[in-house]
């Protein structure tokens, strides 16, 4: 079999009769023809017979860890590239499939070998290196992710992968002058891909409605070739391109355009019985029962910061980690993941929260022992560690009662902004932001979650308004570091030049300083939002 990476042959050990080489080679012509005409799952199937009658064979092998990893089953895609790595450790075109695979499961230094090990066999890989530049810029390595897209770039100067990697690296390091230019570039040899587009709106590069990159958007917008995924993120690109002009009425169709292309199950009752159920189980004598049973100094090294999406989350993180020993973690799950391993934690079958009744001394330190191990792992050595994950003011009960010593920063923002700022967010995965109804209850239960801990918690929390920060940042800051028992730094009034990659949809917002354009934004489309007006006002929280 030759080792190049495109050039997969079905070269393996034959079935023993001459009737089922001949079913083996009909199948591969099947698969052949499936695979090209993106028939995945009947390719599929073809595969997985190829394979029963040689598990050896290593196109199948290939095709069904492809179509696997397409799927979302990255373990089984990980089973079937690594299972042809094995018997063919030199080609290079599974190295990087297999990378992709631990990739996408959320294993970076796995992936990162895999990438190294396609750059041994393949130097100056594209492909891999652009691979490898993703997982270093998802693992906080910005000079190395940097330096990963420029020697793609330097390889091919027409890859418009490769530049728009870098593009969006030099963004995330503050370098917008350098990522404009490689954004023209990869715009102009790839005038229909939208992604260029879409980061130089992120960038604020347009200016003027004239721009001729306006007409190629509208224009790949006619074309019924465009797959919806990138409709819908021409659709977002252009609402913020509008909006930044000041066009808020083409802005809006856009925006609703691009949420309305959007499939997402929201379940309005769900999260009622959710809100219901942290109110029943978390009272002010269940928290004081456990709080007497966690030691005094438990999670003192922590700070959370929760509140609504787009309510500033980001900008108090990227302020904290301004200081040398504070590390933001991000949008960590490593809160959720406890709380799902709960009731494991407690030997119980019983539901969180109801599980809490069997909590006592051990069982604190099994559950606090859990997050801390796992949330080390993560702090790169800094004695202060930040948890920014908005959904989490559901769990401040649970955070109150088993870390006494922890900080918790409530981050607020007029709500009418809040939420059309969440409408106008192109989210992946947020599934109340898509439909104006479904931020107006979403907001409701937050809004009733919140009321809640001001009646039960023992502890204060500190509420930083948004608006506030804006319009006095030294004295706001000043009090932000106060409360965290942190000393007062002024490179936190210069938090948009610290270095570090922040992965939520305010990346490129904490790199700017503050503005104050996008308070009262709601106002210039307060006739599109009525539902939204009508239901929660102008509101500060």
């Amino acid at each position: 079999m030759s080792h190049q990476s495109n050039t997969l042959r079905p070269e393996s050990r034959a079935p023993r009769s001459q009737a089922l080489v001949m079913l083996r080679d009909k199948l591969h012509r099947l698969a052949d023809r499936d695979w090209e005409r993106s028939r995945r799952r009947h390719c599929e199937t073809a595969c997985r017979l190829i394979l029963l009658l040689d598990p050896a064979d290593l196109v199948a092998l290939f095709r069904l860890g492809v179509i696997r990893h397409e799927a979302g089953d990255f373990g089984s895609a990980i089973h079937h590239l690594g299972r042809l790595v094995q018997r063919d450790p030199d080609c290079a075109k599974a190295r990087i499939s297999l990378g992709r695979a631990y990739w996408a499961l959320g294993e970076h230094e796995e992936a990162k070998e895999c990438f190294r090990a396609a750059l041994q066999l393949e130097p100056g890989s594209v492909k891999a290196l652009v691979a490898l530049g993703a997982v270093e810029r998802l693992t906080n390595e910005i000079d190395a992710a940097i330096a990963s897209f420029r020697e793609a770039a330097a390889r091919d100067p027409q890859s418009c992968e490769a530049l728009v990697s870098l593009g969006a690296a030099l963004l995330d390091d503050g370098k917008r002058g350098e990522a404009i230019a490689c954004l023209e570039q990869a715009a102009e040899i790839a005038s229909d891909s939208p992604e260029p587009y879409r980061l130089l709106v992120d960038a604020r590069y347009y200016t003027r409605g004239d721009h001729p990159h306006l007409g190629r958007l509208e224009r790949l917008l006619q074309e019924r070739k465009v797959p919806a995924g990138e409709r819908r993120n021409l659709h977002f690109a252009l609402g913020e391109l509008y909006d930044q002009l000041g066009l808020w009425d083409q802005a809006f169709l856009h925006f609703r355009a691009g949420n309305e292309l959007v499939e997402h199950r929201y379940n309005r009752r769900q999260l009622a019985r959710y809100t219901d159920a942290r109110i029943r189980a978390f009272t002010k004598e269940v928290i004081a029962s456990i709080r007497e049973r966690s030691p005094e100094t438990n999670g003192a090294n922590l700070i959370f910061v929760v509140g609504m999406p787009r309510s500033g989350t980001s900008l108090v993180e990227q302020i904290l980690s301004s200081l040398p020993d504070v590390h933001g973690g991000g949008e960590t799950l490593e809160l959720p993941g406890l709380v799902g391993r709960l009731p494991s934690l407690l030997g119980t079958k019983e539901a969180y929260p109801r599980c809490l009744a069997r909590i006592d001394r051990a069982a604190i330190g099994r559950i606090s022992d859990d997050y801390l191990s796992r949330i080390s792992r993560l702090s790169d050595g800094a004695s202060r560690f930040v948890d920014k994950m908005p959904g989490n003011c559901w769990e401040l009960g649970l955070i109150t009662a088993v870390f006494p010593g922890a900080k918790i920063i409530h981050c607020k923002r007029n709500a009418l902004d809040t939420c059309l700022s969440c409408y106008f967010q192109n989210f992946k995965d947020l599934p109340f932001a898509y439909d104006l109804g479904d931020l107006v209850d979403y907001h409701h239960h937050y809004s009733r979650i919140v009321a809640h801990w001001r009646d039960v918690l023992p502890t204060p929390v500190l509420d930083l308004q948004y608006e506030d920060l804006v319009e006095s940042p030294e004295q706001m800051i000043r009090a932000l570091l106060e409360y965290c028992d942190l000393p007062w730094d002024p490179r936190c009034l210069e938090f948009y030049r610290t270095r570090r990659m922040v992965r939520t949809a305010s990346r490129w917002q904490v790199k700017r300083p503050l503005y104050s354009t996008s308070v009262g934004r709601w106002r210039n489309y307060e006739r599109h939002i009525k539902v939204l007006v009508e239901a929660i006002g102008g509101g500060p929280a």
